[in-house]
């Protein structure tokens, strides 16, 4: 309670401020993408949470959301392990759409609306699970993530995609090794006798 009451001691403080600030400045151009985002850790989801994956048998939850985040909970005692923080941009970049665990690495794969970063487009971002770090960073070829889901040897990421609709797979140095495009956006992913069902 403490804690709350200095952050909301410190925001009615200094909003009226920067509300001024702002209005005696103009409004002024975007902020470029690898600019600083704050954002208010809160201990949770601060938006509606997308995708959810749950590897039960290392006691973790993956969820990502509209606040921009993905997030590691313990599934037995519900505690957040850990916030992974894709870049994020202006409006819609950085939501979080698709989440999955890799079957044997301790390895989150997220995508979404990806912001990307300047001069590189949009991503597909693998996160160590204990350590919250960026490991690797795959080109997405396009920028509506939906769905994301590891084959079950581990070998091969698959996406699904709206906007440029369709169903890309890479491995997990980024290559792209199948695509094929769809007449409507991809909500789904399964696969089931080695067969993928989108």
């Amino acid at each position: 309670q403490r804690l709350l009451f200095r952050a909301w001691r410190f925001i009615s403080r200094w909003w009226p401020r920067a509300a001024l600030l702002t209005l005696a400045l103009g409004a002024g151009p975007a902020p470029a993408q690898d600019a600083a985002a704050l954002q208010v850790e809160l201990g949770s989801h601060a938006g509606a949470v997308r995708r959810i994956a749950v590897d039960p048998s290392r006691d973790w939850v993956l969820t990502g959301g509209d606040d921009k985040t993905a997030r590691v909970w313990g599934l037995g005692d519900g505690a957040l392990r850990q916030v992974l923080r894709p870049p994020v941009g202006a409006d819609e970049g950085g939501r979080v759409y698709g989440v999955a665990l890799h079957p044997q690495q301790p390895w989150a794969a997220v995508g979404g609306t990806s912001a990307g970063t300047p001069g590189q487009g949009p991503a597909l971002l693998i996160f160590d699970v204990r350590s919250g770090e960026t490991l690797k960073r795959f080109d997405a070829r396009a920028g509506d993530v939906k769905r994301l889901l590891w084959t079950a040897d581990g070998r091969l990421l698959v996406a699904g995609y709206a906007g440029r609709h369709g169903v890309r797979a890479f491995d997990t140095e980024g290559r792209e090794v199948f695509a094929d495009d769809f007449p409507g956006g991809v909500y789904a992913l399964a696969f089931k006798a080695g067969v993928l069902a989108a």
